[in-house]
C-alpha cells in the first residue's frame, strides 16, 4: 500500500468515525429532548397535585377520612388495630 493509499484509506476512517460520532450526538440530543418533555410533564403534574393538597384544610382531610371509614368500617378498624399494635411494639422499646 502506497502512501497516499494509505492516507486515503486514513481520511476515510476519520471521515466514517466522525459521521458516527455525529450520529452519535444527534441520538443523544432526541433522548435529552424526550428526557426534558417527561420531566416538564411530571413536574406540572406533580405541582398541580402539590396545590391541591396544600389547598386543602385539615377539615376536608378529616371528613374524607370519615367518608372513607364510614363506606369501608371491617377494613378501617383492621387498619388501625394494625396501626396500634405496630406503634405498640414500635415505641415500647
Amino acid at each position: 500500500m502506497t502512501k497516499e493509499e494509505s492516507a486515503n484509506q486514513h481520511e476515510a476512517d476519520f471521515d466514517s468515525g466522525v459521521t458516527a460520532a455525529a450520529a452519535a450526538v444527534a441520538q443523544a440530543r432526541e433522548a435529552l429532548r424526550q428526557a426534558q418533555e417527561h420531566y416538564d410533564e411530571a413536574y406540572a403534574a406533580a405541582s398541580a397535585k402539590q396545590e391541591h393538597v396544600h389547598d386543602a384544610s385539615v377539615g376536608e382531610f378529616i371528613d374524607s377520612t370519615a367518608r372513607c371509614i364510614r363506606k369501608f368500617p371491617l377494613p378501617s378498624v383492621i387498619a388501625a388495630g394494625v396501626a396500634g399494635y405496630l406503634l405498640g411494639k414500635l415505641f415500647r422499646r
